[in-house]
């Protein structure tokens, strides 16, 4: 064999012993053992903002396990010995670049997204791990991905989170990684005030709730938002103080760093338009419309909205927003825009000039944000409800690529296994351009006490992930509160990013690293119980409260909190029942949740005999989740004897058996008062604290105990046995209304007639007063009455979404009454 021959042999030889040292790796990389740093970590020179706070995070949790930080050094100094881990982006970090121009790790073309890359490498002496991305963002999710790895290890759990509570080790490896991951929903977010930090650790990418947001439109929409800045042309707009407003800054501008290095993209929150502030009102009264009555307003009797057509107010709205993004971009990324309701402090209806009115305010807005910042982005809740109607998505395609609109889970964030929103729908949103983001906030009907909903969220995300050619959804929104119900929290985190995350198992190992292994599997059984039970009672109320319009109804659609459910007037709504029919409904349904709920109860007190919290904290909400389940159990043990008692009333029996329910039902009450006496954290509402949200439940509680202990039981079996002979009989027609309104799939017709009518007829109308619906024959008996109307008109097409008019008319023997009020459908 020549020499040259032999040259070159030698080359080939030398490059494959070189890749297969480098590919070639020991069964552990090894950080830590016997108290004794076995790594180095090596950072671009030029490090990003989110760079550095990835390995500052590497850092915290490697001394939270261990007690020593890695060393950090520089890609400009040689490589230390022992082994490495290597982070940066592939062209920010030199060493990673080098081993990218050597073909060892992927084409940067071949990344999507927020993916990042893991990879375990030698070069003969060091043993390297590469976290590695396109962008510095997913350096740090790379960067959490090997703390998560650690924890793995050390706990020996398949699903975990950095939440996790973790002891000391002595040693600290981790298997060889090879592997890519990216988000499954690119869009993940928050729509209320997080720490930056644990975010970033949940991968949460959007925080949509910066600001103020007291759901009021007092002073949390754009009418308001002078007090984010100093800007003199607004001096005579300003209710804050210039010290109170410079203090607003700093902190809003504070935050929005933090979120930023944390990669983070933050949004401002309005009502669009919300209320002016009070100076406004007073110093210029040419940039407003004329009062309008409503209750929820700042004074309680009437709001004056900034005008919508007039020329200086339009003016002062685009001044307005450039002045804001301004002040805060490029850290603030964007507006999170909502016209939902009352808050949108219209100075009118909301009829189709109004709306094409609102809209050409969200184009200014959009257009005077683009004069500073072409990037600024938009997120708009409210989209083609009773605002911002759009049925032929013409508005939405001119919105920028990549508006993120936001829809509720199903009427109003009940708590449901569906989302409800049709994929067609979803589809036709992600075919302008633009991408759909769900809703999925807390229970609104059990606060300010909380629930698990994790089960529900779970198949309901899955409904949609394992749907193929979905095209046009972004993601869910981050749920969970206080206590226990922080399970949501990392499960709805969790499966933003991969959607088939095995749930169950990272809640009960989360309880295991806090409580241990033999409590946790009680706890977790016990919430699950509970999220059947009351995701049940919620769907009619058991039968018990008529709240929505009609016993049956449950709170979709409904506002309902906890205060609604408990008290004089709650107990008082179920003793007025008046059929048996609904009196045996509501002891049927009352009989089945009470067994599950009972063993919810059960098991969570079976935990407390292995339990060994690791917290303070963690003992208190164990102790917190004890008593919301005992409560649920005397709350369904009060309302049937209660049900009871009306039924025996109704059927005449002795007034001794009435009197014994409702004694019992006294004494359930009174337990009632007792679990959540002991309660120590609630979830903020109203921004009520834990104190104000406990006694204003006793507060109710007292008047329930005070009511009950003072009924006669005689007026129950006075009211069941006349049921409705006591009521003077005429032609009327009360309580007219319309449930939901607005609609979407049906709409109930619910009033009450002073007697039985001969015929009873409702009318659909256009609001130009073309006749779209004729029911005949609708209920007419005496007292209360529903009729359902299937949004369909007389050729069973759906009608269009709008504002409709309806007529009824009631007419007996010669006479005749009719009745006016409007409803509209929004689907």
């Amino acid at each position: 064999m020549n020499l040259n021959k032999k040259i070159i042999l030698i080359i080939i030889l030398s490059q494959i012993l070189f890749y297969l040292l480098i590919e070639s790796a020991l069964p552990k990389f090894v950080v830590f053992e016997n108290n004794k740093s076995f790594c180095s970590v090596i950072i671009p020179q030029k490090i990003s903002g989110k760079e550095r706070f990835a390995v500052n995070e590497l850092n915290y949790f490697v001394k939270e396990f261990t007690g020593i930080n890695l060393e950090v050094k520089f890609d400009s100094d040689p490589l230390p010995e022992g082994n490495i881990i290597l982070i940066g982006t592939y062209d920010n970090n030199t060493y990673i670049n080098d081993l990218y121009n050597k073909g060892l790790l992927p084409k940067k073309t071949d990344l999507l997204g927020e993916e990042f890359i893991i990879r375990t490498l030698s070069n003969g002496t060091n043993k390297l791990l590469v976290v590695t991305a396109n962008q510095d963002r997913s350096v740090i999710y790379g960067v959490y991905e090997v703390v998560e790895n650690m924890i793995k290890s050390v706990t020996g759990f398949k699903v975990i989170d950095l939440d996790f509570n973790i002891n000391r080790v002595e040693t600290l490896a981790i298997d060889d990684l090879n592997m890519r991951s990216k988000p499954f929903y690119p869009f993940r977010c928050a729509i209320s005030n997080e720490d930056p930090t644990w975010l970033s650790r949940h991968r949460i990418n959007v925080s949509g709730a910066e600001g103020v947001w007291t759901g009021t439109g007092i002073d949390d929409g754009l009418g308001s938002a002078f007090k984010y800045l100093t800007d003199p042309q607004f001096d005579d707009m300003q209710d804050e103080t210039l010290q109170q407003r410079m203090s607003r800054m700093w902190n809003l501008k504070d935050r929005l760093w933090k979120l930023e290095d944390r990669g983070i993209d933050a949004y401002l929150f309005m009502y669009i338009m919300g209320e002016p502030t009070k100076a406004l009102i007073a110093n210029h009264p040419e940039l407003l419309d004329a009062e309008v009555k409503y209750e929820g307003s700042r004074n309680g009797k009437y709001y004056q909205p900034i005008s919508w057509t007039k020329p200086e107010a339009r003016n002062l709205i685009k001044e307005l927003v450039k002045s804001i993004v301004a002040t805060y971009s490029p850290s603030l990324k964007g507006f999170h825009l909502r016209s939902w309701g009352w808050e949108t402090r219209a100075p009118a209806d909301n009829n189709e000039q109004m709306q094409k009115l609102l809209w050409d305010i969200y184009f200014d807005i959009i257009k005077s944000a683009h004069e500073i910042d072409p990037n600024f982005k938009f997120i708009i809740s409210g989209y083609d409800a009773f605002w911002l109607r759009d049925s032929s998505r013409a508005y939405i395609s001119k919105l920028p690529p990549g508006t993120v609109i936001m829809q509720k889970w199903g009427v109003d964030g009940e708590p449901s296994n569906n989302p409800e929103i049709k994929e067609d729908y979803i589809n036709t949103i992600g075919k302008t351009g633009q991408q759909l983001v769900i809703i999925s906030h807390d229970v609104e009907e059990v606060m300010p006490l909380w629930m698990i909903e994790a089960d529900l969220f779970a198949e309901g995300v899955r409904r949609y992930a394992n749907t193929p050619n979905l095209k046009g959804l972004g993601g869910f929104t981050l749920q969970g509160e206080v206590g226990l119900s922080h399970l949501d929290r990392i499960v709805s985190a969790k499966l933003n990013w991969d959607p088939n995350e095995d749930c169950v198992d990272l809640m009960k190992n989360y309880l295991t690293s806090y409580y241990g292994s033999i409590s946790s599997e009680y706890i977790l059984t016990s919430l699950r119980y509970n999220t059947k039970v009351l995701s049940s009672y919620f769907s009619d109320y058991a039968g018990t409260l008529s709240l929505t319009g009609k016993y049956g109804s449950g709170s979709r659609g409904y506002a309902t909190r906890f205060w609604n459910l408990i008290g004089k007037d709650a107990v008082n709504d179920t003793l007025s029942i008046h059929s048996i029919k609904d009196i045996e409904y509501a002891k049927e349904r009352l009989s089945s949740l009470l067994p599950t709920q009972q063993e919810s109860a059960n098991q969570m007190t079976q935990a407390k005999r292995q339990l060994y919290p690791a917290s303070k904290q963690a003992e208190s909400d164990y102790l917190d989740a004890i008593h919301i389940m005992k409560m649920w159990v005397r709350f369904f043990e009060s309302r049937l004897r209660i049900i009871e008692a009306k039924e025996a009333g109704y059927k005449g029996e002795h007034l001794e058996q009435v009197k014994r329910k409702i004694i019992s039902a006294v004494e359930y009450s009174k337990e009632i008062y007792n679990e959540i006496s002991e309660i120590k954290d609630f979830v903020n509402v109203f921004n009520y604290t834990d104190y104000t949200a406990r006694e204003s439940l006793l507060a109710l509680l007292n008047k329930e105990i005070e009511f009950l202990t003072n009924l006669d039981p005689l007026d129950i079996i006075s009211s069941g046995s006349q049921h409705y002979d006591d009521i003077k009989e005429s032609l009327s027609i009360d309580k007219l209304f319309v449930h939901p309104n607005p609609s979407s799939i049906g709409a109930d017709f619910c009033y009450i007639l002073g007697t039985r009518a001969d015929e009873v007829i409702i009318k659909i109308y256009t609001i130009s007063g073309r006749l779209v619906k004729i029911i005949d024959n609708a209920s007419s008996r005496m007292g209360y009455n529903e009729e359902l109307w299937d949004t369909r008109n007389e050729e069973g097409v759906k009608v269009a979404n709008g504002t409709y008019i309806y007529k009824i008319t009631v007419k007996k023997d010669n006479k005749k009454i009719e009745k006016i009020g409007k409803l509209s459908i929004i689907r």
